[in-house]
């Protein structure tokens, strides 16, 4: 009888000692999620496959046998391993490097203001990018409309001169008596249309472009300006539709 105890509880040792081996195996096999902190505050909890450079590549927890997933460190507030290991990655939007796209390039900070030469740059270095916008907008507008005036006037000033000078050309005439006879009144209208096209082209045209030139040049300035400080020169809103979702949209074009 005490033979039979004994090899009971030998048996149910055994048995016990056989458990325990193989939860702790079981254990021991079963790995803990790694838990992914992004800096907008979620979280993943997921399988980390591989760890590149600058991304870290994993598969959801509840789908081990599904497709492979990133996500970039730039994205990553923190990663909690299953093994109790931390890594961090703190946020770099205030440093003047950054890396994108493997390439690692230096932020060029705003160059200083020059010191103004003249009324017109005290002005434009006093105004806001908006009203910088505003100003190069009104100066290419005067620039072009001077020099259509130059050249409609030059364009003006050369057809009366060519008239001017047929009038005076073909103001004699032979009245078939043996004489040649001058047309005065002609001579006299071809003779004001010649002097008034040279006078009235070369002013008023030389006007326009001298317009032209000045207010352009106010406008290029401008334009440097806004390219110092890193302001889009123009903004253009551009509707457009969208035939598969059935919508429209309204996209804004910066123009630097």
């Amino acid at each position: 009888m005490k033979s039979i105890l004994a090899f009971i509880k030998t048996t149910i040792l055994a048995v016990f000692v056989v458990a325990g081996f193989a939860g702790l195996s079981h254990a021991q096999s079963v790995r803990k999620p790694d838990i992914i902190v992004l800096k907008n505050n979620t979280k993943l909890e997921v399988v980390i496959q591989e760890v590149d450079e600058n991304v870290i590549k994993y598969k959801k927890l509840t789908d081990l046998e599904g497709p492979l997933f990133s996500v970039k460190k730039s994205e990553i507030a923190s990663v909690l391993y299953g093994n109790g290991d931390v890594a961090t990655f703190p946020d770099t939007s205030s440093d003047v490097f950054f890396r994108q796209e493997n390439n690692t390039r230096s932020v060029e900070p705003i160059s200083p203001q020059p010191v103004p030469r003249n009324k017109f740059e005290e002005i434009i270095y006093a105004q806001n990018p908006n009203q910088l916008r505003q100003s190069y907008q009104f100066y290419r507008s005067k620039s072009k409309k001077g020099l259509v005036l130059g050249i409609v006037f030059t364009v003006l000033g050369t057809v009366s001169m060519g008239v001017g000078t047929g009038l005076i050309t073909n103001s004699g005439y032979n009245n078939y008596s043996g004489y040649y006879i001058y047309d005065n009144n002609q001579a006299a209208t071809g003779t004001a249309l010649l002097i008034g096209g040279l006078v009235g082209g070369a002013t008023f045209g030389t006007i326009g472009f001298v317009k032209a030139g000045k207010n352009g040049s106010k406008a290029t300035r401008i334009k440097r300006e806004l390219i110092r400080r890193r302001e889009s020169v123009t903004f253009k809103f551009q509707p457009g539709y969208n035939a598969a979702t059935q919508s429209g949209y309204l996209s804004l074009k910066m123009n630097f």
